[in-house]
């Protein structure tokens, strides 16, 4: 998978959990057992739905938790994300944009206008 090969490239180790497989709860656990830095999130069909998972997800994580990068083609959804200042990756991108938020998040600088 190339979204793998990206992540891993950058220097993280990938762990690839699907909405439409596992159960919100799931990856809630996944992240507060493993703690990673960045959990990329795909906001797919349904949109709504996917949406308000990541929000629930994103508005409950924890201090020093990581950050949540939402991807979508939903044009709608990435303009809502924006808006409430979340980190957003419209789809189709170009990987240098994602690759540039995976790099700041390994060196630990997040620049919020992003």
């Amino acid at each position: 998978m190339l979204l793998r090969h990206v992540v891993e490239e950058v220097g993280f180790q990938a762990a690839i959990l699907s909405p439409a497989v596992v159960m919100e709860a799931h990856i809630v656990a996944f992240v507060a057992d493993h703690s990673p830095s960045v959990v990329l999130f795909d906001v797919s069909l349904p949109y709504d739905q996917n949406l308000e998972m990541f929000q629930r997800m994103r508005e409950n994580a924890l201090s020093g938790a990581p950050r949540w990068i939402a991807l979508s083609t939903e044009p709608a959804v990435v303009r809502t994300l924006k808006e409430s200042g979340e980190l957003v990756v419209g789809k189709p991108f170009q990987l240098d944009e994602l690759t540039e938020l995976l790099s700041a998040a390994r060196r630990g600088h997040w620049d919020e206008d992003e």
